[in-house]
């Protein structure tokens, strides 16, 4: 039979099905079944045959949209998924809806999919779509363990919802973290970038496995300092010149000696968040610009006698 059709046989009593012989197999590799058959009534049929479209012949191709967020101001991180799954003319195919095997790790979010929860089995119906492609799309969350503050990269790996009973076209997986994590590019990765990564697989893989760390990027800092004395005074206008190499932060952390936390102003270029009362001379620097290149004024004072220069990047 042809590949995307389905045969359903209904032999006659002449007929006995058996099995196929290797040598057939080998000469036909599409043949259905074989029979043997006794003589009968020349007016009898010896075979019925009913064609159909076989169901699992579509090809579909699935689109995994991985995000790391919070779940609200401050909240704490949460993996949530957007799947969205496009098959080829699925009604032509005989094909109205789709089943997916959902992981135990995974909660389906605003769906209007049935669930079975013994099964976790999905069964989404198809909507129509261009060009004789019809699309299905659901959104989950994990329930999995955020990831922690960690000094180094961490391992994570995420199961993943896969379609059943199909024709496997492959999938595009897009992952994206905030900008405080930095995603570590894997071997297959055709965007690298340090919140994003991209790649296709050729077939819906059961789960990926990639690394995020920290993400402190490499600042290259220069500074321009004017002091004038006023009496035993110093006032200091401190413009510090940055330049990131990628992704540019939306804070900073300025090591400030005590001599001049207090008083420490940003002229320009960004604002000062309040300090924490344990830590005063430790200052978040919030930038306001998103441009690669950027230069903060800071003004301060100190008594001449000392010496102490802030606006260390840290």
């Amino acid at each position: 039979s042809a590949p995307d059709a389905r045969l359903i046989l209904h032999p006659h009593a002449e007929l006995t099905p058996r099995e196929l012989t290797d040598e057939e197999r080998r000469a036909d590799p599409g043949l259905t079944a074989a029979y043997e058959y006794g003589v009968g009534s020349a007016k009898t049929l010896w075979l019925e045959v009913e064609a159909g479209p076989a169901h699992g012949a579509v090809k579909v191709q699935t689109v995994y949209a991985l995000a790391l967020g919070r779940t609200g101001m401050g909240g704490a991180l949460e993996w949530q998924l957007t799947t969205t799954i496009s098959a080829s003319a699925p009604v032509r195919a005989g094909m109205d809806h789709l089943d997916v095997q959902v992981p135990a790790e995974c909660e389906l979010l605003d769906s209007e999919a049935s669930f079975d929860k013994q099964t976790r089995i999905a069964h989404l119906s198809f909507g129509p779509g261009q060009s004789g492609t019809s699309t299905v799309s659901f959104k989950a969350r994990y329930h999995l363990p955020p990831p922690g503050a960690t000094h180094g990269p961490a391992s994570l790996a995420l199961p993943l919802p896969r379609p059943l009973q199909i024709s496997d076209g492959g999938a595009r997986i897009d992952l994206t973290v905030p900008d405080d994590v930095e995603l570590l590019p894997t071997a297959e990765s055709e965007i690298k970038e340090a919140h994003k990564l991209s790649w296709h697989s050729p077939q819906c893989p059961e789960q990926i496995t990639f690394a995020i760390q920290p993400y402190r990027p490499e600042i290259h800092v220069s500074a321009v300092i004017d002091v004038t004395l006023h009496g035993q005074t110093a006032q200091v206008k401190h413009e510090l010149h940055l330049r990131f190499p990628r992704t540019v932060p939306k804070q900073l952390t300025l090591r400030t000696p005590a001599a001049v936390a207090a008083g420490l102003q940003v002229v320009d270029g960004g604002a000062l968040a309040p300090p924490a009362p344990d830590t005063p001379e430790v200052r978040t620097l919030l930038l306001q610009g998103a441009e690669q290149e950027q230069v903060v004024s800071l003004q301060y004072s100190f008594a001449a006698s000392s010496s102490p220069l802030p606006g260390t990047p840290g």
